[in-house]
């Protein structure tokens, strides 16, 4: 039964028709329920694993062919004599719902096994194998280009990104792109946020969705997804001797949260790490001389940071240091008995540190390069170096009050 209100007259009634509005109501109900997935384990002679990842939902022969290469690399593994075994257990993860995106596809695989996920050193994701490209142009119309697709392959940093790096090269994977984490597309993106270890490899061909007869299999370049599969089992190899720890401690951003847009939602915090020197520390100023020093941070007002020198003696000087590569005149502030200046110019390429009491005719100067600052400062570098470029303003006050 559907009611659609009452009937509407004057400024709602258009060109002798009568608008009417109408309300839907849908009670509908949800159950979370088992899906069936495969997940098969080659033992090993460690309780370690290595975890092969992907999905095996699709339309075609892109989405989704892994599963398939998860079964040559679980031959390959298998087939090796004792003596060349790997020792860690290997997983191979093959599980449904990727295609429908309120489903909780990687992430609900690892709630269930979660004993499995603990014990992993490394995850290898995989979507997509032997894609060839294909464009579409006015004068040729949809057409092979004769490459192969672009081959995406995220990487924690450090001993895995190299083992990965060195991997692709062995087996000359063509226009393959090594990215960084945790920005990630594709399915291996949960494995990051859980701290392991992990690689992502993905294309994404323009007939990644379509629907044929055909399956698209007048795309698949074979030989292409051989060497990529090739590429996964070398990697892994290379992996198995490698310790844990190691493959953990080169990236700082494993266990961190999903960014905004990846596949699986993540309502994790991100953890706070600071950049640079605590809020106040102690610098030399040279003669067996220290300061403190209280860091305020920028000031746009000022054009310039804020800093505080504090001595022994009780003195204080209020520091407002310019941008480096400002041409205003010198930027005051004689808020304190004691106060220091940085002063540039363009056409000398020069830097004046001034120190004083009173007014600048007074004070006494005492000069360095530009490029001495900008060396003490670390420019280029995501933090730079307070505490040798303070160090260095230090010295310049303390020389030019003992003048």
């Amino acid at each position: 039964m559907v009611d659609f209100g009452p009937r509407l007259t004057g400024s709602d009634a258009h060109d002798g028709f009568i608008r009417w509005r109408a309300w839907l109501t849908l009670t509908a109900t949800r159950k979370t329920v088992p899906c069936p997935t495969v997940t098969a384990v080659l033992p090993g002679a460690s309780r370690e694993m290595i975890i092969f990842n992907t999905h095996t939902d699709g339309q075609g022969f892109v989405e989704e062919n892994a599963p398939v290469a998860f079964v040559h690399l679980a031959r390959h593994f298998a087939s090796l004599p004792a003596g060349r075994r790997l020792k860690r257990t290997l997983v191979f993860a093959n599980w449904p719902g990727h295609m429908s995106n309120d489903l909780p596809q990687a992430q609900g695989w690892m709630d269930v096994h979660k004993d499995l996920v603990d014990r992993a050193a490394a995850a290898l994701t995989v979507e997509h194998l032997g894609c060839s490209e294909w464009a579409d142009s006015l004068d040729r119309g949809y057409h092979p280009t004769g490459r192969a697709e672009l081959f995406a392959v995220w990487a924690s940093q450090g001993k895995m990104f190299e083992l990965t790096r060195d991997a692709v090269v062995k087996q000359d994977l063509p226009r393959t792109a090594l990215l960084r984490p945790p920005a990630q597309f594709g399915v291996g993106g949960p494995f990051h946020q859980a701290g392991v270890p992990q690689i992502g490899a993905i294309a994404g061909p323009e007939y990644l969705l379509t629907v044929s007869d055909s399956g698209d299999m007048d795309k698949l370049d074979e030989r292409l997804a051989a060497r990529q599969i090739a590429f996964l089992a070398d990697l892994t190899t290379a992996l198995d001797p490698v310790s844990a720890r190691e493959l953990r401690a080169g990236d700082q951003t494993l266990g961190s949260p999903a960014p905004k847009g990846n596949i699986e939602p993540s309502d994790a915090v991100p953890k706070a790490a600071r950049c640079g020197p605590e809020e106040t520390f102690v610098v030399a100023a040279g003669g067996g001389k220290s300061f403190s020093v209280r860091w305020y941070g920028r000031r746009h007002a000022l054009h310039g940071i804020l800093i505080v020198l504090g001595s022994g003696g009780g003195l204080t000087c209020v520091l407002t240091v310019a941008s480096l590569s400002t041409r205003s005149a010198a930027i005051s502030r004689l808020e304190r008995p004691r106060a220091m200046w940085v002063r540039t110019s363009s056409s000398r390429g020069m830097s004046s540190a001034i120190a004083g009491e009173g007014s600048l005719g007074e004070a006494r100067r005492a000069n360095c390069s530009i490029r001495r600052l900008r060396s003490s400062l670390g420019i280029g570098s995501p933090c730079g170096s307070r505490v040798g470029w303070l160090s260095l303003l230090a010295m310049s006050f303390s020389r030019s009050s003992e003048m």
